[in-house]
């Protein structure tokens, strides 16, 4: 019954933030369809590879197919971005945020560890990821010497609906959200010990989208791809990777408060293994809490103080518990081990 309370009080809080204010961080837009043209069209991204794939320009998107034949490679990048200085360094202390809102129409591929469209993003000392998009599925290649661009960590994921991904890279991890719910996420990877040309991963700040593979094709629309430094930080409380801790993440503690089980449970605030006691504490001591963007970030009114405090004498001593758990205009295609 107490526990019942405490999640009824706590829902409460969403109605009165009366005020607000203001936080900016760098975005820049790399490319967006409503402004007309291909990514090549607005300066950012740059398309390479080979000449058999199909690039068509529409309201909804740029669309890329290279399903005419599985050795056709070919994507955009920031290469020319990164060469004529104009790009901003990726730090990877600070963070990065990588807005992207792509289709994928058609993929296959002949190999288990092989996508028909790929996303790279590495930061300034060549630490990244890179992930593979199937159609119901999202995974990372793995990095390192042993299992270099082997199958890693994956979600099952519909990627055929017109979709707006976050990458999140700060740190030593990455993580991949999508309307706020949360697909993969993992520590960075190193991709240097690739050898061979080109070899992309061990450009510094390098990002990709594309086909870089001769053992996978696919037909993507890419609508959107914005870049956001430094990576807005994700509030404590905040369980679904949005950037704010409100009511969707105290509904993540309440449906899955007592679960402990690898992985971390929705609702697990501190990556403990168990959505408890210290949980609920996060979301509501930091309930409004706002990653630092631009946008209004809500403070607490006098009325929504009061609850807490009052919701702070039920929650404080309660028991918690825990459980351990070669040329340029192909450099962006590496060389198929693929």
């Amino acid at each position: 019954m107490m526990r019942f309370l405490i999640f009824i009080f706590l829902t409460l809080i969403v109605v009165a933030c009366p005020s607000a204010r203001r936080a900016t961080a760098a975005i820049i837009t790399l490319y967006d369809a409503t402004l007309g043209g291909n990514p090549d069209s607005q300066g950012w991204l740059t398309r390479s590879g080979d000449a058999g794939a199909v690039e068509t320009v529409s309201p909804n998107g740029t669309s890329l197919d290279t399903t005419a034949a599985a050795n056709i490679q070919s994507g955009y990048s920031n290469l020319f971005s990164l060469l004529g200085g104009s790009f901003p360094a990726l730090d990877r202390q600070s963070g990065y945020r990588l807005r992207f809102t792509v289709q994928l129409g058609s993929e296959s591929h002949t190999s288990g560890h092989r996508a028909g469209f790929s996303l790279i993003a590495l930061t300034d000392d060549q630490k990244g990821i890179e992930l593979g998009f199937w159609q119901d599925e999202i995974w990372a290649q793995e990095g390192g010497a042993g299992n270099l661009f082997t199958k890693a960590e994956s979600a099952a994921f519909d990627t055929t609906q017109t979709t707006t991904y976050d990458l999140t890279i700060v740190g030593d991890n990455y993580t991949l959200a999508s309307g706020g719910g949360p697909i993969l996420a993992n520590q960075v990877r190193d991709y240097t010990a690739f050898v061979g040309f080109p070899d992309v991963y061990e450009i510094a700040s390098f990002l990709f989208l594309g086909d870089n593979t001769t053992s996978a094709q696919a037909q993507v629309t890419i609508s959107l791809v914005t870049l956001t430094t430094p990576a807005p930080p994700q509030p404590v409380g905040d369980t679904n990777g949005d950037g704010r801790v409100d009511i969707d993440d105290l509904n993540n503690v309440r449906n899955n408060f007592g679960a402990s089980a690898p992985p971390d449970p929705p609702g697990d605030t501190n990556a403990d293994g168990t959505v408890n006691i210290d949980d609920l504490n996060n979301v509501r001591n930091n309930f409004g809490a706002m990653a630092a963007a631009a946008s209004n970030v809500p403070e607490p009114g006098g009325w929504t103080i009061g609850v807490l405090a009052w919701l702070g004498t039920l929650t404080i001593g309660a028991r918690r518990g825990r459980s351990i758990h070669g040329a340029l205009n192909s450099v962006t295609i590496r060389s198929d081990h693929h």
